[in-house]
This record gives structure tokens, C-alpha cells and sequence, in this order.
């Protein structure tokens, strides 16, 4: 936990203000999204298929992750995260959270008017993704597949 921790704590220090860090994580086999603006503090949580944080271990990570964050930028943190769990589209079965947290970054990433983490209600509204949108992300993970290999 505390090399998990440290790992995202490296990567939090090369934000900009305004600048958001985006975390696929596997939690006991099931993929999330983590959405980590840590100026603010304030962290979203993207489940495809839990309405909330289901994984205690995961949320100390990123509680650490953001303590050392505030030590090497020199800056007192606040006592409680803002943490949020927006309302996103759920997987219709066990076998697609991977897919689906892709595509709610796909979403994140390609909106022009993402600026809070409290605004990722508004961001992935809908109330689930058709078999296009899931499909799109299959094709474009399988096409930098391909480009790897």
C-alpha cells in the first residue's frame, strides 16, 4: 500500500492547478476509474458497477498518496477529501467494467468543459452507454494493441 501510495504521490507532484490525473485501477478484479485533481483535494470515484467505494485499501492509498503530495509541495492538506461518486452508466454483466471505465475516460478526456470533479455528473450523464459506444473503445484498446505488438 504505502509503494502505491508513493507511486501516485510521484505522479500528483507534476500537476498543474488545473490539471486533473485520471486512475484506472484493479481493485479484487474489478476496474474503477479514479479522478484526482489534488490541488483541491478532491477526488471522484467512477464505478461500473458499485455505487460506492467498495475497497477501504484503495481509498487509504489514495488518502496517503495525497498526504505526501501536500508534504513535498510544503502546503498543509485539509482534514477531510472531498471525495465524490457521481451516478456514471453501469456494466450489464461481470466481464466489461475494463471497457466501461475506457470509455468514461474517453468522455473525461474529450470534454472541452470538464473543470471540477464535481462536474462529472454532468460529464457522463446517461444513464448507460449503447453497444456502439462500449464497442468503440474495444476497437481503439484492440488498434494500440495491435500497434505494440
Amino acid at each position: 500500500m504505502e509503494r502505491r501510495a508513493q507511486d501516485l504521490a510521484n505522479r500528483l507532484v507534476g500537476t498543474l492547478s488545473n490539471q486533473f490525473v485520471l486512475v484506472p485501477c484493479n481493485v479484487d478484479e474489478h476496474w474503477i476509474l479514479t479522478v484526482i485533481d489534488p490541488h483541491k483535494e478532491e477526488i471522484g470515484i467512477l464505478d461500473p458497477f458499485y455505487s460506492g467505494i467498495h475497497d477501504s485499501t484503495w481509498k487509504k492509498v489514495i488518502e496517503w498518496a495525497l498526504k505526501m503530495f501536500n508534504a513535498t509541495m510544503q502546503r498543509k492538506g485539509r482534514k477531510t477529501l472531498n471525495w465524490s461518486i457521481p451516478k456514471v452508466p453501469k456494466q450489464p454483466d461481470n466481464s466489461q467494467c475494463g471497457f466501461y471505465v475506457m470509455r468514461y475516460m474517453k468522455d473525461i478526456i474529450e470534454s472541452a468543459n470538464f473543470e471540477r470533479i464535481s462536474s462529472l455528473q454532468l460529464l457522463i450523464n446517461s444513464k448507460s452507454y449503447s453497444s456502439v459506444e462500449i464497442d468503440e473503445v474495444r476497437r481503439e484498446w484492440a488498434d494500440c494493441v495491435l500497434q505494440v505488438i
